[in-house]
């Protein structure tokens, strides 16, 4: 049974810094400076933590996928919008993308007071998506059947990676393209967006973020669609196109992607193996662009980018 929702809950605002010299035990207060990570942790401090047990664990192949889960594994929660039964499901699956069960009817309204909630700082439409974890796995009720509980703070947004389609990775990054097009308009969304999130990288709560592209992946159209923006840390840039790099800086994103989504080892390498299968995937497709957005902010799209849009 899912704890007591707080209705006040929402993404908090940037943790004060502490003077040098100073010092207080409030788990709230962040060092001066904070690292990404440091304000991340602090971010999943002040989220109160709830618990979740799976519905619809009895269909497809649920019970041969849900004794096999183990406690602490990671579980990414996903609404979805279209599902014929539900406006406002929320689906339940693994890391590598295999279903194994759903949040109850009752209780999904959490997960959308945390999509308002984790809207600050972002311009435009939304995907929702966060990361949560096995609580406990077992047998239940009289039937016996295997069932589980989920670990998750659903305001607390995901530290993810894309899987961009080869032919559109050098499109992706937007700000260089739109700063001539744009002109003011790109520069009063730029100014909304930070303002928005106080300054501050709407995923970690950390300094120094700058405004960068979210985008939604339409695989039924192979349409690349340009949700909106948000501010960003430098480092959690990286780590979205971790699949674009090679060597150290590939190792220290994977590394960083563990720490700020509190992954295991195993985490990682079944969320990678599966966004590079993803990737392959769509890289063999023809991918158009979906660039709509821009043009209700009075954004002309670039003009190379429009042979490529739908």
């Amino acid at each position: 049974m899912a704890r007591a929702l707080d209705t006040s809950v929402a993404l908090p605002p940037p943790p004060p810094q502490q003077q040098p010299g100073s010092s207080s035990g409030a788990p709230s207060v962040a060092p001066v400076e904070p690292s990404v990570l440091s304000s991340r942790r602090w971010l999943q401090r002040v989220v109160p933590l709830q618990s979740f047990r799976a519905v619809g664990v009895s269909f497809d192949s649920r019970q041969s996928l849900i004794p096999q889960l183990h406690r602490g594994q990671a579980l990414a929660l996903v609404r979805e919008p279209d599902n014929p039964h539900d406006p406002h499901a929320v689906a339940i699956r693994t890391l590598d993308d295999q279903s194994v069960g759903y949040i109850a009817r009752d209780k999904t309204a959490y997960f959308l007071q945390a999509s308002r909630a984790r809207r600050r700082g972002f311009h435009g439409r939304w995907r929702d998506l966060c990361f949560g974890a096995v609580g406990s796995v077992g047998r239940q009720g009289e039937e016996g059947l295997w069932g589980f509980t989920v670990l998750v703070q659903p305001t607390v947004p995901p530290v993810e990676v894309y899987a961009f389609p080869a032919s559109l990775v050098q499109h992706v990054s937007l700000g260089l393209r739109l700063a001539p097009a744009g002109g003011q308009a790109w520069a009063e969304l730029k100014a909304a967006t930070m303002a928005a999130a106080r300054g501050r990288c709407s995923v970690t709560a950390a300094p120094l973020a700058a405004v960068h592209e979210r985008w939604g992946f339409d695989d039924a159209r192979r349409v690349l669609r340009l949700l909106g923006f948000r501010a960003e840390a430098p480092e959690v840039q990286q780590i979205g196109g971790l699949l674009e790099l090679e060597g150290r800086a590939a190792q220290d994103a994977a590394a960083l992607l563990l720490q700020l989504n509190c992954w295991g080892p195993g985490d990682v390498e079944a969320y990678l193996a599966h966004k590079q299968q993803l990737r392959q995937q769509r890289s063999v497709q023809q991918w158009r662009l979906d660039l709509g957005l821009l043009a209700a902010h009075g954004i002309p799209v670039p003009p190379e980018l429009q042979p490529l849009c739908i």
